[in-house]
């Protein structure tokens, strides 16, 4: 069956950093179907809908996080919206997609701005610690080694 190809794969959740699918199950019988995730470093479990990526994202194959990578570093277009208000609501949508390629997009344009507003700040940071997570775990690197990659300051310890 198409859905169990999932089993085995890892996911990344902003709460719960990198976990593994084990199984897909229901909750209750007929009811809807969950991913049953295992985090090991947490060392707990936890469900999320097959049918909403909503909280979680699959992780991306190597050669799409070379590509998000790209798009990271790469200058973005500006977008531009009629208030902040709007700039703050999609911004934030946009920081929870499940597209990497879209993600890294956000990403960059938001890490290029001056004077990130207050609201978009911690979503900013929640999402990037996410997105150079998931290189480290899909390129299997230190983390230390994914800030250069991405032409960031890699952040002092303390």
């Amino acid at each position: 069956m198409y859905k169990d190809s999932f089993i085995g794969r890892n996911i990344i959740s902003g709460g719960d950093g990198i976990g593994e699918i084990i199984d897909i199950t229901s909750l209750t019988e007929g009811g809807d179907e969950f991913y049953k995730v295992h985090y090991p470093q947490k060392k707990c479990i936890n469900y999320y809908s097959v049918n909403s990526s909503s909280g979680y994202r699959i992780l991306a194959n190597q050669s799409l996080i070379q590509k998000a990578i790209e798009k990271f570093k790469s200058t973005s277009e500006k977008r531009f919206y009629k208030s902040i208000q709007e700039k703050i609501v999609k911004e934030k949508e946009l920081l929870k997609v499940d597209d990497i390629l879209l993600l890294a997009d956000t990403l960059s344009t938001l890490k290029d701005e001056k004077d990130l507003h207050v609201q978009l700040k911690k979503p900013f940071k929640d999402a990037l610690t996410s997105f150079i997570d998931e290189i480290q775990f899909v390129l299997k690197m230190r983390k230390n080694d994914v800030y250069p990659l991405l032409n960031l300051k890699t952040p002092k310890k303390g």
